[in-house]
């Protein structure tokens, strides 16, 4: 049944496709899933009546030759465009069966051949991330429409028209998704403010040790903060059950956090606003009960190591981190009592 319905799914998406007034854009993306190469994709149509709709011809599908330029260019034509044709194709061929010959086209069915390549020239924008891998795919798809629209034209009809008559009536735009244009912006913007805060910060950090840990990143504050606290107990040594039952106890403002788990750049800000609105709350449930455990506290090498690092190995309290109060803190909010 999910099998049939999925096949349902994509021939009225072949059929909408194939009946559309023009494409207005198609989108891509290549990623890798458990060890796969997959793609997906997205087309946006203009129907006459001058609705725009977007249509999923083809879900997510495997690449079966890898992700390389050539490769997606033949899974769009054979594993996309002219799956969708084949599919539409079944269609007329059971509803002829059943209305008999001419019956598809006399109810205003559309034409498989109105699927193909060659609808990406009317006026379509290509869009993908902004890698050299997917840019070049988009060069590659462009030119492959421009010859299914001179084999679809026909050569003589083709080679009459002047070079302003092919460019007015066919054009195809590259675009750049605006997502990934969002995040290198925001990559930039957070950037600067990590380095602005190493700086307001510089005579603070300059207290601990390499052996706390204290970075000034902010996205990596968010990272720890969604591994300690989030309800969803996605890190298996965070706190966030306990802290969600925690903080459900007391009449708190609460924002719930971002997840972090395969977050791109725009999580330096979608993550700090509740990182922010929460803080007194996370460092209330830290601070807690909580206190450092007697054997917790440092202690001096054993053995070999304790006489090569003896009091008189000057080395000896640059190795060590400092029992200082602020490391009691940390470790407060890390370990139970």
């Amino acid at each position: 049944m999910r099998g049939e319905v999925t096949i349902a799914g994509e021939a009225m998406a072949a059929f909408k496709f194939a009946a559309s007034r023009r494409v207005i854009s198609f989108g891509w993306d290549e990623s890798t899933k458990f060890g796969n190469s997959v793609f997906s994709c997205n087309f946006q149509l203009e129907h006459f009546d001058g609705t725009i709709e977007d249509v999923c011809l083809r879900g997510l599908s495997i690449l079966p030759h890898g992700g390389t330029s050539a490769a997606l260019l033949a899974h769009i034509e054979e594993r996309i465009l002219s799956y969708s044709r084949r599919v539409l194709a079944a269609w007329i061929e059971q509803h002829e069966k059943e209305k008999g010959a001419g019956s598809w086209a006399a109810a205003g069915g559309p034409s498989p051949e109105n699927i193909g390549l060659h609808r990406l020239c009317e006026g379509t924008v290509l869009m993908t991330d902004t890698c050299n891998g997917a840019r070049c795919t988009r060069r590659m798809v462009a030119a492959a429409a421009m010859v299914a629209v001179e084999a679809k034209v026909g050569k003589a009809a083709w080679d009459a028209m002047t070079e302003e008559e092919r460019e007015r009536k066919y054009k195809t735009y590259l675009g750049d998704c605006w997502q990934h244009l969002r995040n290198i912006i925001i990559e930039a913007m957070a950037a600067a403010a990590n380095a602005s805060v190493k700086a307001t910060l510089d005579d603070e950090l300059d207290e601990f040790s390499s052996f706390e840990r204290i970075d000034p990143d902010g996205s990596c504050v968010i990272r720890a903060a969604f591994k300690q606290f989030h309800h969803g107990g996605e890190y298996a040594k965070g706190r966030g059950r306990e802290f969600e039952s925690w903080r459900k106890t007391r009449a708190l403002m609460f924002l719930p956090f971002e997840r972090a788990a395969g977050s791109r750049q725009d999580l330096a800000f979608d993550g700090c606003v509740p990182l922010f609105v929460n803080r007194v709350t996370c460092v209330d449930f830290l601070r807690g009960p909580t206190r450092v455990k007697a054997s917790m506290s440092i202690k001096p090498p054993v053995g070999r190591a304790r006489a090569a690092a003896g009091p008189g190995d000057p080395s000896r309290e640059a190795r060590l981190p400092p029992a200082n109060g602020r490391l009691a803190d940390v470790m407060a909010g890390m370990y139970d009592p």
